[in-house]
């Protein structure tokens, strides 16, 4: 098995230097690399187990839990929780889509229920892990999916409410700060908790 952080290339797999543990998979897999470069997304990469479905690591923090709670109570109004990543065929950085769409199992692709909902918003606040992948996915497709940038100053990324990816090899806090520089561009806000609540 490959170590965590791996990255897995389409020539990795063309060459053997890895394949998939059923080899029924292994066209699958090349087919699925080879999209990932061709659309220019993140590389395959070998994750430690995060977020698993069912774990711990997928449900939202406690006291955030509780403060949505309480949020919908006082509201009379319901929290909308988004899942992904049901799909072990391809990986799911973003909410709105999946890296590679399956178009045979709709939660892989675009969630237009979810963008429709954030046009209708008047500010989207933006906070979770991490700034550097799943975050910044999820914002940048939100923004490309609103098709008017206009819409996309509706959103505040709560910079004390994220953080990149730490790994002693590779700049992932450098591929967050791009992120936030190229969103500010495009017109999204960035704030902290403190002052977007002061």
């Amino acid at each position: 098995n490959p170590d965590v952080f791996t990255i897995i290339t389409a020539d990795d797999i063309r060459n053997g230097v890895w394949k998939t543990f059923a080899p029924r998979y292994n066209a699958q897999m090349l087919k699925y690399v080879e999209t990932l470069e061709a659309q220019g997304n993140f590389p395959l990469c070998i994750w430690p187990s995060h977020c698993l479905i069912g774990t711990a690591g997928n449900n939202v923090y406690p006291a955030l839990a509780d403060a949505l709670q309480r949020w919908s109570r006082s509201k009379a109004d319901n929290v909308h929780y988004v899942s992904k990543g049901s799909n072990v065929f391809t990986e799911h950085y973003g909410a709105i889509e999946a890296e590679v769409p399956d178009p045979s199992d709709p939660t892989t692709q675009i969630n237009t229920p979810l963008v429709d909902a954030l046009q209708k918003a008047d500010t989207i606040l933006v906070a979770g892990e991490a700034g550097s992948h799943c975050l910044k996915t999820t914002v940048e497709q939100i923004a490309d999916k609103f098709g008017d940038d206009s819409y996309i100053k509706k959103l505040v990324l709560l910079t004390d409410a994220t953080s990149p990816v730490i790994h002693p090899a590779i700049d992932f806090p450098a591929i967050q700060q791009q992120f936030i520089d190229d969103m500010v561009g495009r017109g999204m806000r960035v704030s902290t908790t403190v002052d977007f609540l002061a």
